[in-house]
């Protein structure tokens, strides 16, 4: 196996990035809500973190297959340094 194969992989990064703008856009809708006294750019930046979230957990959840499936085998176990001796390496 190399490096790559080894290292677990998180999640979708798309997923991620989305998630990332959502947050930029309720921030920026909270600001401008809150300087505007707009009742509706606050309320669109509650959705927005909620989408932000969704997005998120879904980056997580809806990982591709191949990466649940090699997550549920059981890993090898390492020979440790006593084995090693006794096997005369």
């Amino acid at each position: 196996m190399s490096v790559a194969e080894d290292s677990p992989r998180r999640g979708w990064v798309g997923a991620y990035v989305a998630a990332f703008v959502l947050l930029v856009a309720a921030g920026y809708s909270q600001a401008r809500g809150n300087l505007d006294s707009s009742l509706k750019l606050v309320w669109a930046s509650i959705s927005f973190s909620g989408l932000a979230i969704l997005s998120a957990a879904a980056s997580v959840v809806l990982r591709p297959r191949t990466i649940r499936r090699r997550a549920r085998r059981d890993p090898e176990p390492d020979p440790g340094p006593h084995e090693e001796q006794a096997e005369g390496r």
